[in-house]
């Protein structure tokens, strides 16, 4: 335990030496007594006490007793005499009379989070006295935070009691790790009026909206509001990128993706999002909304369900939804300031020189020009940008000579003025790209949120076509402000602001070779999804449902493509890759509808047609809807008999038994796997051979044959253990630990549970930790820790609403143990619930591991 009084130099300076003196006795008379109760003071610092504690309830009762007893006295103050309390259990190494250890530093970390008359508990001491603590006192969860000095994100609760203050501003944080917001690649310049009045609607309007064309600084703009009152948030801010998305039933899908929820989708993800966000003090922006509108629904649906969530939305027009406070945001000021002697937009101009042309210092007739430039482009922060690329080849004078020698204005007449300036500058520096550079930078319009260098160079080149090499070409796009890089997983990744992607995808239309680039990117990344798709169950499937999720917009573009062009095996080649990435990465709706979509092109080869029904299936699968996976299942395999591969027929087999046996129909179901087991060991497919006895093992377990089930599933583990097939392997030994629970066997049980467990966390399949939990509930309950218990109970239901594994619903019902504790009155037990559905995923992925 660490204590501290807050304001202690103040009220030193109020009281005098003397009166503070005989204060801080008071004071340390009632901490004193409260700790030495039941444990121990190892030192006193000034106003701040550390002290030892055998058992962590003793800790905090003594913090809720030192709390009470000093809000209840008379301080000679204008105020109460108020100190925070930090507790963290964990190792102290002695050293004399003293403690030492990360513990020990992390528990006056948390100390120094609080507030005065705050306590603030960590996680581990949070879990140990949950269920244990007196009447009245609680515990409540405030998020994940970054402590100072601490690398690693620390889940803070906070103890309430009926005696004490329970509401305290945001905690004293480095900032609250549930935030994501991306980093701001180049410096800030001026704003301070308009961050201020961001920052002052958003404490009175749920909706703004940032308002104004392209390039004007929107989201800059919103991203610095957002910083300046993050720590309003309990529950983080979010920044939701639009630009890619041209559905609003898409919107959704990229809020979970933004606020980093793992889920398998399948139920809709706007219940989703509504349901998760209905509780939370959240903030959300949503960045380039214009290509969506007038679909504006769902934000005007969150607003009505999240009473505590605020939207901050960056579009060229309004939302027009009710309650929208609209803010225009106005170019860079041109009028020279106080702060630098210079204007916001010619600061602009020579920082951005700077970081193009290092030490970059203009002389005064420099400046004048400048100020002209900065005049001429409107104080428009991208047009500004784009001109400022050009100090390396350029003289501010020679830039504004060559502007002046330009139209600036668009000739475009459906655009408003401001916008015209930006078409006009941008259409400036692609006058100055030589005319291979130019063909590049058109090419690279067709990319949807951004490529790698190897897919540029794949669908952009080849150099020999271009006449630039595209390492030197892109390089050039990145100098001339053109296009960003940024590095992702390691590689450069290259992508250009929307209103420039805009210009460059007209100037390729202009050209002639939309089609044709559009049709080398399609084939491109089918090519991704073919080299993906048979890994996504491997121990590479990390590894490629990443580069299937940086690539999901490019992924998208193609299969839109292919569906407009009429090109089926294209379309069927890359959905059928795509389907597992779908399913793990929580987009089965999206992904139901595209299949379904695509199952209506004409033509198509056969196998290809029957890999894509078998996605359809396997998607229904996991929504949890098996009657509707049988059909495609069967039209697949039906196709598959057609003298096809015998893994493929094989596969179909295997695939099309589940719902057969779930029909009722398991005779036909066992023929089945016993077909698909006899052609996978024709041709020494251990794969298809573990799969065909793990379906075995799933048929003897809906007849309640233990003996067949245990039988099949150890057989399917030896198979599977031959090979790099960590899904498949989790899912036969989850198998073994159900069935050995259901024997009373619970030696085997809780031994292959716990390598299941390994198997499906290191995969990160959400679903099967959703069974995993709650296999491990009904083993703790016959261990009689029926706390630890209640915890994975409610850590289950949470898993299971922010996944929306359906499928699991057929499971977890079967535990009466489980069934048990649910119903039980006892208020520790429902209080365990509680604080297991409090749980964030990190927290209840490592509960898996370890309980």
């Amino acid at each position: 335990m660490f204590t501290d009084i807050e304001g202690s130099t103040e009220i030193l300076q109020e009281l005098g030496d003397d009166r503070y003196r005989k204060t801080l006795a008071d004071h340390d008379a009632i901490v004193g007594a409260n700790v030495e109760r039941n444990g121990h003071v190892v030192r006193t610092m000034g106003d701040a006490f550390f002290a030892v504690f055998a058992d962590p309830v003793d800790a905090v009762e003594a913090a809720v007793g030192a709390q009470s007893q000093l809000a209840d006295i008379s301080w000679p103050t204008n105020g109460e005499i108020r100190i925070r309390i930090g507790l963290h259990t964990g190792i102290g190494k002695q050293r004399g009379n003293d403690y030492a250890g990360l513990d020990v530093h992390r528990a006056s970390r948390i100390s120094d989070a609080a507030h005065g008359g705050q306590t603030l508990i960590s996680a581990t001491t949070a879990g140990l006295v949950t269920g244990h603590l007196g009447s009245g006192i609680s515990i409540r969860r405030l998020g994940e935070y970054h402590l100072k000095g601490v690398s690693a994100a620390e889940s803070l609760f906070q103890v309430d009691a009926p005696s004490l203050r329970s509401e305290f501003p945001a905690i004293r944080t480095v900032d609250p790790v549930a935030s994501r917001l991306p980093e701001d690649l180049s410096s800030f310049v001026g704003r301070e009026l308009e961050v201020g009045e961001v920052v002052n609607q958003l404490g009175k309007s749920r909706l703004l909206t940032l308002t104004g064309p392209g390039g004007t600084g929107k989201t800059r703009l919103a991203l610095r509001g957002a910083v300046a009152v993050q720590n309003r948030y309990r529950d983080g801010v979010f920044m939701v990128a639009l630009e890619s998305i041209r559905e609003a039933d898409q919107i959704p899908s990229a809020i979970l993706e933004a606020m980093g929820l793992e889920t398998l989708a399948a139920t809709d993800p706007g219940e989703r999002v509504r349901g998760y966000l209905s509780d939370k003090e959240v903030l959300l922006i949503l960045d380039n909304y214009e290509q969506l509108l007038p679909q504006t629904s769902f934000v005007a649906e969150i607003i009505a369900s999240a009473p505590r969530v605020q939207v901050l939305v960056t579009s060229r027009r309004p939302l027009h939804v009710t309650g929208e406070q609209e803010f225009s945001v106005p170019p860079l000021s041109l009028v020279v300031g106080a702060r630098n002697g210079t204007s916001d937009a010619v600061e602009l101009f020579c920082q951005r020189a700077d970081s193009v042309e290092p030490g970059f210092r203009p002389e005064p007739e420099a400046i004048s020009a400048i100020e002209m430039i900065v005049t001429k482009l409107d104080g428009l922060p991208l047009a500004i940008e784009l001109a400022a690329s050009r100090v390396k080849s350029l003289t501010p004078a020679e830039i504004l000579d060559r502007l002046n020698n330009r139209l600036l204005v668009s000739p475009a007449t459906d655009l408003t003025p401001r916008q015209q300036t930006i078409d006009g500058a941008i259409g400036w520096s692609y006058d100055l790209l030589d005319e291979s550079t130019r063909r590049l930078f058109e090419r690279c319009s067709i990319f949807s949120g951004g490529a790698t260098l190897a897919q540029v160079d794949q669908v952009c080149g080849p150099t020999t076509e271009l006449g630039v090499d595209v390492v030197d070409g892109m390089a050039a796009l990145v100098d001339s402000s053109l296009v960003q890089r940024t590095a992702v997983g390691g590689q450069s990744r290259y992508q250009m602001l929307v209103v420039i992607r805009q210009f460059a995808a007209k100037a390729l239309d202009d050209r002639g070779e939309t089609t044709q680039i559009r049709s080398r990117h399609g084939h491109s990344y089918a090519e991704v999804a073919r080299m993906a798709g048979p890994l996504l169950l491997s121990s590479q499937q990390n590894k490629w449902l990443d580069i299937l999720h940086n690539e999901h917009d490019n992924l998208r573009a193609a299969l839109d493509f292919a569906g407009e062009s009429g090109a089926t095996d294209l379309a069927m080649e890359i959905a059928s890759n795509l389907w597992r990435f779908w399913q793990r990465r929580g987009h089965l709706i999206e992904a139901e509808q595209r299949l379904e979509t695509i199952l209506e092109l004409p033509n198509g080869t056969p196998r290809l047609r029957a890999k894509t029904l078998e996605a359809l299936a396997g998607v229904r699968y996991w929504r949890g809807d098996w009657t509707a996976a049988r059909q495609p299942y069967e039209q697949a395999l039906e196709i598959l008999r057609e003298g096809h591969d015998d893994g493929d027929l094989a596969n179909a087999l295997y695939n099309v038994s589940f719902p057969t046996g779930w029909a009722g129909d398991r005779a036909r179901a066992v023929e089945y796997l016993n077909e698909s087991l006899r052609l996978s060991r024709s041709i020494d497919d251990h794969l298809g051979v573990g799969r065909a006895y793990w379906g075995l093992c799933d048929q003897a377990m809906y007849e309640r044959n233990n003996e067949e089930v245990l039988k099949y599933a150890f057989l399917a583990e030896a198979e599977f253990s031959k090979l790099d097939a960590p899904f498949d392997l989790g899912w036969a030994r989850f198998m073994i630990a159900e069935t050995s629970t259901v024997a009373g066997d619970f030696e085997t049980a809780r031994s292959y549970v716990d390598l299941a467990a390994s198997s499906f966390v290191e995969a990160r399949d959400l679903s099967a930790v959703v069974l995993i939990l709650h296999l491990k509930a009904a083993l703790l309950v016959e261990e009689g820790a029926e706390s630890m218990a209640a915890r994975l109970i409610g850590a289950v239901d949470t898993l299971k609403q922010q996944t929306g594994a359906g499928i699991a619903d057929i499971e977890i019902n079967q535990y009466e143990a489980v069934n048990r504790i649910r119903r039980d009155p006892r208020t520790e037990i429902k209080q365990e619930i509680d604080n297991g559905r409090r749980l964030d995923l990190t927290e209840v992925l490592e509960l898996a591991l370890s309980a």
